[in-house]
């Protein structure tokens, strides 16, 4: 599904080599003190909650976290072939780990866009005219107007939707009767509820029932109190993420898949806030975040982000969920977390399967968690890689298979 004509774009990706970071000295340190074991703890639970409070956006409808609750199906657009399906692989495979439905299907209904370009802003400038529901929630021209200047190497675009109580959906808009050639991202007749022409039947009086009127003369039905639980949800309809080519060429492919896989599943509130705690995200912002915070893959904070997002109540306040969430970051920071630093180290390490499917490659020994030395090398050959990868196996340190929510991911 495309909803626009993609062109062949010119394309210059150079990918760098990684520079590996140069070793810390060892410096004696006297024991620590309470008052330090204090600071330290309370600059973690400060490091944590700004980052929740930097990365959680709420949707403008329901005022709930935006996230995915059906299955993601990325596509790219713009680099050559296995690229392209190396970086929608790496979506994939992140989602897999942090609980995110995923569509299996070759041919799947596409809701995630990820187009590789020369030309970003004359892109933007052409959505904006032709398709501006794919912006995502704005009120008026000028804001999509400042929404589609673009300044960063990668953007993203976010259209969320409302789900009530009831199952009913309905599409976050600001502007009614948006112009362009499309409706809203992903509607259909067949959608019913998702279709912006259809109006869902309400039913008479019911006592526990509220109905909110909501931009463009749309009803929802909430139940409950606000400030705990309404029965709302905010949910995410369609994302494009567009990558300015000429900005990238720098960066190791891997690297660049993991940033988009954090945009392609989570929203920002600031796409240029530096994070306290190691994170992907800190890897393209100017000025330059703190050294030791810029990582080159995905982190053991930015996978217990995902999974506390996607395992928190969907209709929960805004509050709530914020603190669900907090509740599985401090797991890392305690070691005993479903998301740990071995399981990025296997995610990072894993061969994505990507050539000649006969081919056997090697993934190199990690640590093993307990003891003081190195598991075995694993290999395999790519179609086995290929097939772990897309049913969202991992291989552990000491070589046994398991998925993120599977004992093997906490040995």
């Amino acid at each position: 599904m495309a909803f626009f004509r993609f062109g062949t774009l010119p394309l210059a990706l150079v990918f760098g080599l990684l520079i590996p970071p140069v070793a810390a000295q060892q410096v004696r340190q006297p024991p620590a003190s309470a008052a330090d074991s204090v600071t330290v703890t309370g600059a973690r639970e400060a490091a944590i909650a700004k980052f929740i409070e930097t990365r959680a956006a709420a949707t403008r409808v329901a005022g709930k976290i935006g996230r995915w609750q059906t299955r993601i199906c990325p596509l790219t657009y713009g680099i050559p072939a296995a690229y392209g399906k190396f970086v929608a692989g790496k979506v994939k495979e992140v989602a897999t780990l942090a609980g995110v439905p995923v569509d299996a299907e070759e041919n799947c209904r596409v809701n995630i866009q990820i187009v590789f370009t020369t030309s970003p802003q004359a892109l933007m400038d052409n959505i904006r005219r032709e398709h501006p529901a794919y912006l995502g929630y704005h009120d008026n021209l000028l804001q999509a107007e400042q929404m589609t200047t673009l300044k960063r190497p990668v953007h993203a675009f976010y259209t969320t939707q409302t789900r009530d109580y009831r199952g009913h959906v309905q599409a976050d808009v600001g502007r009614c009767g948006l112009g362009g050639n499309d409706s809203t991202p992903g509607a259909t007749p067949a959608d019913g509820a998702l279709n912006p022409e259809a109006s869902p039947s309400i039913p008479g009086n019911i006592s526990s029932t509220r109905y909110m009127t909501l931009p463009c003369a749309r009803v929802v039905a909430a139940s409950g109190m606000r400030f705990i639980e309404d029965g709302l949800e905010g949910e995410f309809r369609h994302i494009v993420i567009v990558v300015d080519t000429t900005k990238v060429t720098h960066m190791e492919m891997g690297s660049l898949g993991d940033y988009i896989a954090m945009l392609a599943l989570s929203q920002p509130v600031r796409f240029d806030a530096c994070q306290d705690l190691p994170s992907v995200t800190n890897l393209m912002i100017d000025p330059a975040c703190a050294a030791s915070t810029i990582v080159t893959a995905i982190s053991a904070h930015d996978l217990a982000y995902l999974s506390g997002l996607y395992k928190m109540s969907a209709g929960r306040s805004l509050n709530m969920q914020k603190s669900e969430i907090n509740y599985q970051m401090r797991q890392v920071q305690d070691g005993d977390g479903p998301v740990t630093a071995t399981v990025a180290a296997m995610v990072n390490n894993q061969p994505s399967g990507a050539g000649n499917p006969a081919d056997v490659v090697c993934r190199p020994p990690l640590p093993l968690k307990g003891v003081r030395r190195l598991g075995p090398q694993i290999c395999k050959t790519n179609a086995l890689w290929a097939q772990y990868r897309e049913e969202g196996i991992l291989v552990a340190p000491d070589g046994s298979l398991g998925r993120l929510a599977d004992p093997v991911s906490r040995r």
